[in-house]
């Protein structure tokens, strides 16, 4: 087992180079075949796959977000059902990584932390328009204005 989840590890670790810009043998087809190479390793063992999935996983991800991926996570997550809820929090960061450029959904998706950060900009907006001999009006609400 260990030999064989090692080469598909391998193939995922040779495309991720390919994928990230240099030219050389392996393209898309084959990241392709080794990404299913790897889900179907993990939906012909089962449970036996266990201790490999996550690490498995990791070296998925390594390869690029594509059509594929998405395919290989959805046949992995249906035959390991404990694993979906770790799959799809791993692809959520991602995609945040990829659309704004944090992993964390949270820092983008908190309404709180997003209303004090329009709030902060807005005070700063403020605080811009009343400079030069106007008072500040946040000084003076302090009563210090």
């Amino acid at each position: 087992k260990d030999e064989i989840f090692d080469l598909v590890r391998s193939g995922l670790r040779k495309r991720a180079v390919v994928s990230r810009g240099n030219q050389g043998a392996g393209g898309a087809s084959t990241r392709s075949a080794a990404l299913h190479c790897g889900a179907d390793l993990v939906e012909a063992m089962g449970d036996i796959a266990a201790p490999y999935i996550n690490d498995l996983i990791d070296h998925m991800f390594g390869s690029g977000l594509s059509e594929d991926l998405i395919q290989c996570l959805h046949a992995i997550a249906t035959c390991v059902p404990d694993r979906q809820r770790g799959i799809e929090d791993r692809l959520l960061q991602e995609i945040s990584l990829c659309l704004a450029g944090t992993p964390d959904a949270k820092v983008i998706c908190d309404p709180i932390a997003f209303s004090r950060r329009a709030a902060a900009a807005a005070a700063q907006r403020l605080a811009t328009r009343f400079q030069g001999g106007r008072k500040n009006p946040w000084m003076m609400r302090r009563g210090s204005g």
